[in-house]
């Protein structure tokens, strides 16, 4: 890598940095954040324990939980030593910012991973625009800093992408080796990497069996037995099966195995299994990808497929080449897609992340040709990238805008503003999506038909997140409320309003749905006057 191009990836990754740092407190400090399907400080080590094969953690393979656990054993070692002064409390919002740190750490190591993947199939300069659509896309923006698993496992299977690649042209052990091994570590860290890898060694067989035997349909055997398959097989096997606790906790993957093919997967389903029920699959897919990459990377991709597929007079050997092997990663999407989401009949926009990562080796050339240093019409094509490069940045500056705006931080400063006792303040919902007060659940409300509140509680102000209501009576309950017939008003109802917001409205399952809910804040009618009226408080909305 020349110095020029260490100077271009390092700017890159800086702005990438401060995309991904911004918001990484999100929801912090509280026991346990805002950000659903967060690997949790708690169940780190239950989900290595064969003596706890259940529970929460049992929903995913444990590779990542063991990596958090090494990762936090010095904090939690002088924590119990009394080196360090922290409370439990404390001591896991602490855990919760190391695991948000390793997903940006491992989210900027996916761009560079993806560098490299983007120089074997393009220069120096389409490479950059690849990282740069990668860095884009805005669910990955918000999952590059908070504590899931979307953001390792794509790493992992970045890493294999840039090694089927090495594959595809050299076809040395090695990259056998290590592909098989980062595969295994990306299944070992979300089950759904699997549908990856499905029918990706179809076109390294093949390219193997023309490159090293011909092409001779009597040689096909022999290709299937090459020792470079059997072992990168047998690596993969046996990572597998020590990733996954297979030799030390079976009974850990059976309750694991149990649970994919049950809860985890038919509670989930929103399309049937018809004709018409995979059509909307695929609608849904299709718009989940241009939300994720919105509508000009979006557009690039589709240039750079285009590009891929086109015959081109008097083409370059290495063109020809990089043409070639960026329809093999094909396989990968529609391996994904064919074995995955068709079975689950359900998608959400965490779920084509690892598909973006492929696209932006599309969507990198067909930028990288629009930069070309060539003087025709040279202007008009910078100018055209300049807009796409602003528009994609401030589309994926939209998440941390959106995250700074919450509206559960503007109910809780109104409420510090009103309240005239502050630990006399309940917020009503479910733990990820509530304002950080007092909690009580739905359940429990609904089921004393909320006597638990007027009558045990009694608290000055009750919060609500008026975007998780999921049944009617729930629903019934806000209207009690609000009619003042539970002794209680509507005091405020308010909703963030970010400073820059690109991102379309949409009832897709994207992550949006969770940031910046709309809320409302109940007061008892007998309360005491506002402590501070003259402070000022968030309008309402």
């Amino acid at each position: 890598m020349t110095r020029t191009e260490k100077w271009g990836l390092a700017a890159l990754l800086t702005w990438a940095v401060v995309l991904f740092t911004c918001g990484i407190n999100w929801g912090l400090p509280s026991e346990y954040g805002w950000a659903g399907d967060e690997l949790h400080p708690t169940s780190w080590g239950p989900a290595l324990d064969p003596k706890t094969p259940n529970g929460w953690h049992a929903r995913y393979p444990p590779l990542h939980f063991a990596l958090l656990q090494a990762l936090s054993w010095p904090l939690c070692a002088a924590a119990r030593h009394g080196a360090v002064a922290t409370d439990p409390d404390r001591l896991t919002v602490e855990l919760i910012y190391l695991s948000r740190g390793v997903s940006l750490l491992m989210a900027l190591a996916t761009l560079v991973l993806l560098y490299r993947a983007a120089r074997e199939v393009g220069d120096h300069r389409s490479a950059l625009w690849a990282v740069f659509i990668a860095a884009s896309v805005a669910p990955y923006v918000y999952y590059a800093k908070m504590g899931n698993l979307d953001v390792p496992y794509v790493m992992w299977f970045t890493l294999s992408l840039w090694m089927f690649l090495r594959i595809l042209q050299r076809h040395r052990l090695r990259d056998y080796v290590v592909f098989a091994a980062a595969a295994a570590a990306a299944v070992c860290t979300k089950d759904q990497a699997y549908g990856l890898y499905t029918l990706a060694p179809i076109p390294i067989l093949i390219s193997l069996w023309r490159q090293d035997y011909g092409g001779d349909p009597h040689r096909l055997w022999r290709a299937l037995l090459d020792k470079r398959l059997l072992i990168a097989a047998a690596t993969a096997a046996v990572l597998f099966a020590i990733f996954q606790e297979l030799l030390f906790d079976p009974q850990r993957f059976s309750i694991h195995l149990r649970l994919l093919r049950g809860p985890m997967s038919e509670n989930y389903q929103d399309y049937a299994n018809t004709f018409s029920g995979q059509v909307q699959l695929l609608r849904t897919f299709f718009g989940l990808l241009g939300f994720a990459l919105n509508p000009v990377l979006g557009l690039a991709c589709l240039l750079g497929l285009l590009w891929a597929f086109m015959r081109h007079r008097q083409e370059s050997a290495g063109d020809a080449a990089a043409r070639r092997l960026l329809r093999a990663t094909l396989i990968v999407p529609l391996s994904y897609y064919f074995t995955f989401l068709v079975l689950i009949l359900f998608c959400y926009d965490r779920y084509v992340l690892p598909i973006a990562i492929v696209l932006a080796l599309f969507g990198g050339r067909a930028l990288g040709e629009l930069t070309r240093p060539e003087d025709r019409f040279r202007a008009a094509r910078l100018a055209a990238a300049a807009v796409v490069a602003l528009y994609s940045m401030l589309y994926a500056a939209s998440v941390d805008f959106r995250l700074l705006a919450d509206s559960r931080y503007g109910v809780e400063k109104w409420i510090a503003a009103h309240a005239k006792d502050p630990d006399s303040v309940v917020a009503v919902g479910r733990r990820k999506h509530i304002a950080r007060f007092d909690w009580v659940r739905w359940d429990q409300v609904l089921r004393t038909d909320g006597k638990i509140l007027t009558q045990v509680i009694e608290p000055e102000y009750i919060a609500i997140d008026l975007t998780d209501l999921r049944d009617e009576e729930e629903a019934n309950m806000i209207d009690r409320l609000s009619s003042g017939k539970m002794g209680y008003r509507l005091a405020l109802r308010y909703q963030g309003k970010p400073l820059l917001n690109l991102l379309p409205e949409t009832d897709l399952g994207t992550t949006q749905r969770f940031i910046n809910p709309e809320m409302a804040v109940f007061e008892r009618l007998t309360a005491a006057p506002p402590a501070n009226p003259a402070q000022p408080a968030p309008p309402p909305h």
